[in-house]
């Protein structure tokens, strides 16, 4: 099946080789100086570090012997340097690391006190309410009590309508 569309009809693409040649920034040309000395020192020190290097290994491999025991022992000392340089990071890490340990089990017992005592307090506030309401329902026991016997007392000495008109013996 064919497309329905042509691609005959869209415009050309613009090709990049056609586009106007964009005039350098005015803060390019004004650093391109100092960007150049920088750059070039920085490759001359790669380069002399290079050239020592090949000159070391010449020596090492062509030098003689007391050249080869100086760079053995050049090279020995650097190691123990580093070697001492890396325990010595270590015992850093490892004190920092315990540091941290400790004040994280400190963090841990006060947050645990604090618990406990919110705890505590929260005992003491719900015995407080319990012995409150314990209270308030006596009273109202009470309260409730001396009504009836009032209620109780206040009836023995009102006369009793049914007793007076029905209560009477006719014999």
């Amino acid at each position: 099946m064919k497309p329905t569309w042509s691609t005959a009809c869209t415009a050309p693409r613009q090709s990049i080789m056609n586009r106007p040649i964009k005039e350098p920034s005015k803060s390019n040309m004004e650093s391109m100086e100092r960007q150049y000395t920088a750059e070039d020192a920085a490759l001359r020190r790669r380069r002399e570090q290079y050239m020592q290097q090949e000159a070391e290994r010449l020596r090492a491999i062509h030098g003689t012997r007391e050249e080869k025991r100086e760079i053995a022992q050049k090279l020995a000392s650097e190691l123990d340097t580093l070697i001492s340089e890396r325990k010595a990071q270590e015992s850093l890490e490892a004190q920092e690391n315990r540091r941290h340990a400790l004040e994280v089990l400190e963090r841990i017992k006060y947050e645990e006190m604090l618990e406990q005592e919110q705890k505590e307090a929260r005992r003491a506030y719900e015995e407080y309410v319990a012995e409150q309401n314990r209270r308030a329902i006596a009273e109202r026991r009470d309260a409730q009590e001396r009504a009836r016997h009032e209620e109780v007392a206040e009836e023995k000495m009102q006369p009793s309508f049914f007793a007076n008109h029905f209560m009477k013996s006719t014999r």
